[in-house]
């Protein structure tokens, strides 16, 4: 092989390289940042929904129909866990089995211990032990009065989406390297041996 050929072999390598990592790199990005603000939308909206339509029910506590509600949301793909809870910050419904994560509790004591009213929904990125990384969406039901509407998001399924979609990028990078490589030799050995 000649060494005009390496030195070619070598910058397709290095191009490849450099192609592969940047696009991958802005994929990663724009895939997360996507998925991030899609969750937070559809979490925001089941907080919302639900913060709006339980004041009644809080306000009569009538636990019950505020469970069906809050029930018929953990089916929602992407929802690790939707829970309400008074302005005491006791628990008025939720959705864990068999018990509530002790990280969870410890969310709803420092939002306790802030003891003032919001009239906006609040997201927080939050590591839960027995769950994972978690999106928490807290809507304010009488704006923090009556207590607050809590869903949880899972980040896993974001990084799933990720890992898939880089690994079928980088897949097709690969063969279309090995195939600009396979190219590269056929053409360096056609042109080498009159020479």
């Amino acid at each position: 092989m000649s060494k005009l050929f390496k030195k070619m072999l070598l910058i397709i390598i290095a191009l490849f390289a450099l192609i592969a990592l940047t696009t991958s790199s802005l994929s990663v990005w724009e895939l997360h940042n996507h998925l991030t603000r899609e969750y937070k939308s559809k979490g925001r909206a089941i907080s919302e929904s639900i913060a709006r339509s339980s004041v009644e029910m809080l306000l009569y506590r009538d636990a019950s129909t505020v469970q069906a509600i809050v029930d018929q949301f953990i089916e929602i793909s992407g929802v690790s866990y939707v829970f309400v809870v008074d302005a005491e910050g006791e628990f008025i419904s939720h959705t864990f089995v068999p018990q509530i994560p002790e990280d969870v509790l410890k969310i709803v004591k420092a939002e306790k211990e802030e003891d003032k009213e919001k009239d906006e929904t609040e997201i927080m990125h939050v590591d839960i032990s027995e769950i994972g990384m978690i999106i928490d969406i807290a809507s304010p039901i009488l704006a923090g009065v009556a207590g607050h509407v809590h869903v949880g998001m899972d980040k896993e399924i974001i990084n799933a989406h990720i890992r898939t979609a880089v690994i079928n990028q980088l897949s097709l990078m690969f063969a279309v390297f090995l195939l600009a490589v396979t190219i590269t030799y056929l053409f360096g050995n056609m042109i080498s041996r009159p020479l």
